[in-house]
């Protein structure tokens, strides 16, 4: 996220002043980025809390699936495991 222009885009969005109410201010990364952005934490720091909420986020998504979707067992195959850990590599690789 961060090679390919996170940040660039986290500026172009907080120009766009929208309501911090809506669910846009939620996506991952925004608010990490902008804390980068305003100089209350380091580079490195708005890359870490962007990693762990992103492993959080895809845990959640993993426990939900996993009593929601009980029929989808293909989801929860022994590959699930590095199907998540490449996931989670390919949204945060630095």
């Amino acid at each position: 996220m961060f090679e390919i222009g996170a940040i660039d885009e986290v500026k172009k969005f907080l120009k766009l002043k929208i309501n911090p109410s809506l669910p846009a201010n939620k996506i991952l990364g925004i608010e990490e980025i902008k804390k980068y952005l305003n100089k209350k934490i380091s580079i490195e720091q708005a890359f870490e809390e962007t990693f762990v909420r992103t492993r959080r986020y895809v845990k959640r998504q993993r426990t939900w699936f996993r009593g929601h979707m009980k029929e989808w067992t293909s989801l929860f195959s022994p590959n699930f495991d590095t199907l998540t850990k490449k996931i989670i590599n390919l949204v945060t690789s630095s």
